[in-house]
């Protein structure tokens, strides 16, 4: 029955990590149901085995310790987050990384494991690098059946929405193959087997490198110009691979490096982010910074200002994007979801304290590696050590200027690596035996946390799908249905406050279409029932700018002017340098007669965002219209 259990742990794990990168890399939650549910089934059968199996081990290394002492931290800033929606689904993530990290780390300890996982993650990589490299020479921006948005446009992205993070996994992937080619030795397998597998894994090598270019992502291609390097040093330093091999490695790079230079398309692509001066003298600027770098650095730098603020324990989990709004520059007018830079983002929302924590991970599992690169008897995990090193080494740099640690497709497969490397820390007689009591009542709990994930899961992801089909009525102009399909996501997510901010919209389009003299106190009862539902939301998310601007206009179609003006203030104080805020604010102004403040408010608006046409077309209609 233990053998049973651990083959279907293992196809469980296959399948949870197929499913979380092919559903869009699980960023999207309507979509994300498969791989919850498959997490939580991986999670029970793990519970059912320490129940009936007669013997269960486990093992205990320091890598466990952080990683604990990390999900507890993150419980503790969940109960006391100022946003508790987006708070939970963040601890929702952490919870499945953690979990899957354990049931790798107690379960598959076994070369046949590793092999196993490591050959799913290359194949599918191939998948999408085939999809990829399609898409980036048809020109498409389907992904499966959604489209994506222009801006990716002429990048191969798979069944990822941003290129960057289809990148960030063929990084992965890259590494673990080129671990395995240059450590991985079985003489007693059949030269003719022998033959056939490296030249599997060398053609998996050139289709991955393909679909990583087709990706177009800078932060990708250089994460992997710098983990080779890391792999061939530390596997040098280590003495886990010959040194002639590593040589041959070290110039097949070069020469690689060197060829992928000479392509127009990729000096042109990071000419966008860096420019070199070739006839550099001394006291001069030799590398100018530029490009989509530059576009990140005002986000950035308003990270840095969150923090200087929030130093200990930062502003509370998922809330980033809500609580820089207030520090955000002139310069910065867009509102970005994460901070593209995966270590500021950290310790924005966990403070010091959760990079300590996480940078203790990260030590441990380099320590852990290289351990297992000097000591392990077997090429197999030698190999995937080795490997190993290079894809987390990729991802981390990668995620000093991306968000991939935030994608829970590649999340999840970090933690997978990283529970991989903790599994063969010691062997099947050298594993602690559970007494009888304490795997039983072990057991019970990891059953009840697979029907938590399952639970917390299945309500984010069904209240999400039943969101997007009222947000299609409303389109539709189909109130009834939106209004009844946004019912049905509160029934099952009540606290989201996106959702009450969708019933709010639909009462507010109402009220602004109900046009007709002899209806204008129903058009005002109409925006009431808009402004109950948007309190409700500001309520469960008080920096929400976006729902208190519109909070504004409902109160203004109210026929409260005041109560609107109060919250375009309140709007203000969140996020001060909004350019569309003080347009929708010159607007209002507009509407009650005032020119002057009007004038005002659309002046500032155009110096926030000089880019933006808008404020400037609406001075032009109101001085035009002045004698």
């Amino acid at each position: 029955m233990k053998a049973t259990l651990n083959y279907l742990i293992l196809s469980l794990v296959v399948l949870s990590l197929w499913a979380g990168v092919i559903s869009f890399g699980g960023i999207l939650p309507e979509y994300a149901l498969v791989f919850y549910a498959l997490v939580a089934i991986t999670t029970s059968v793990w519970g059912v085995k320490w129940i009936f199996c007669r013997r269960v081990s486990g093992i205990w290394i320091p890598l466990h310790v952080p990683v604990l002492t990390f999900l507890g931290y993150s419980l503790l800033r969940y109960f006391t987050s100022p946003v508790e929606h987006d708070s939970r689904v963040d601890l929702l993530h952490i919870g499945i990384y953690v979990t899957l990290y354990f049931l790798v780390a107690q379960n598959l300890h076994r070369s046949r494991d590793r092999l196993t996982i490591l050959w799913a993650l290359i194949i599918l990589a191939v998948a999408q690098s085939f999809y990829g490299l399609w898409q980036y020479k048809t020109g498409s921006d389907q992904v499966l059946w959604l489209e994506r948005g222009l801006d990716y446009h002429g990048r191969g992205s798979g069944t990822y929405y941003c290129p960057n993070h289809l990148a960030g996994f063929l990084e992965m992937a890259l590494g673990l193959i080129v671990g395995w080619l240059i450590a991985y030795r079985n003489p007693d397998s059949p030269l003719q087997n022998r033959v056939l597998r490296n030249l599997f894994a060398v053609a998996a090598l050139g289709f991955i490198g393909l679909g990583l270019y087709s990706t177009g992502s800078r932060g990708g291609w250089i994460a992997v110009g710098a983990a080779i390097p890391v792999l061939l040093v530390l596997a040098e330093v280590t003495r886990a691979v010959p040194s002639r091999i590593l040589i041959i490695v070290f110039v097949i790079f070069a020469c690689g490096v060197a060829g992928v230079a000479s392509i127009r398309t990729v000096r042109e692509r990071v000419s966008q982010t860096l420019a070199v001066d070739l006839g550099y003298r001394w006291g001069e600027q030799p590398v100018e910074v530029k490009g989509g770098i530059v576009g990140r650095t005002p986000i950035w730098r308003s990270t840095l200002r969150l923090i200087r603020d929030h130093p200990v324990i930062g502003t509370g989990p998922g809330t980033w994007r809500w609580m820089q709004l207030k520090y955000r520059l002139p310069e910065s007018s867009i509102r970005p979801d994460f901070a593209h830079n995966d270590p500021l983002q950290l310790v924005a929302e966990y403070g010091l304290i959760g990079l300590i924590l996480i940078l203790a991970v990260f030590v441990c599992f380099y320590w852990q590696a290289i351990q297992l690169t000097r000591t392990s008897a077997e090429t197999a995990t030698r190999a995937f050590a080795i490997g190993a090193l290079a894809a987390v080494t990729a991802i981390l740099i990668h995620s000093f200027v991306d968000f991939n640690f935030h994608i829970p497709a590649n999340a999840s497969i970090v933690a997978v690596i990283l529970g991989l490397v903790a599994a063969p820390a010691l062997s099947e007689k050298e594993r602690t035996r559970v007494p009888l009591l304490i795997k039983t009542v072990f057991g019970i709990t990891l059953i009840a946390l697979s029907v938590a994930l399952a639970w917390v899961g299945r309500s984010r992801a069904l209240a999400s799908r039943a969101a997007s089909r009222g947000f299609a009525a409303a389109q539709e102009h189909e109130w009834d249905d939106a209004v009844r399909e946004y019912q049905t996501a509160l029934r099952l997510d009540p606290h989201a406050p996106e959702i009450h901010s969708l019933i709010g919209d639909i009462y507010r389009t109402q009220s602004s279409l109900t046009t007709d003299e002899d209806l204008q106190e129903e058009r005002k009862l109409i925006a009431r029932r808009g402004v109950d539902s948007y309190k409700r939301a500001l309520e469960l998310n008080p920096y929400h700018p976006e729902i208190m601007l519109k909070m504004a206009a409902a109160c203004e179609l109210a026929g409260d002017p005041a109560q609107a003006f109060r919250w375009y203030q309140q709007a203000f104080q969140v996020d001060p340098n909004n350019a569309f805020a003080w347009i929708a604010l010159g607007n209002f102004y507009r509407r009650q007669g005032d020119t002057v403040q009007a004038i005002a408010a659309l002046e500032h608006a155009r110096k926030l965002n000089p880019g933006d046409s808008t404020a400037v077309n609406i001075l032009k209609q109101i001085r035009s219209a002045q004698p």
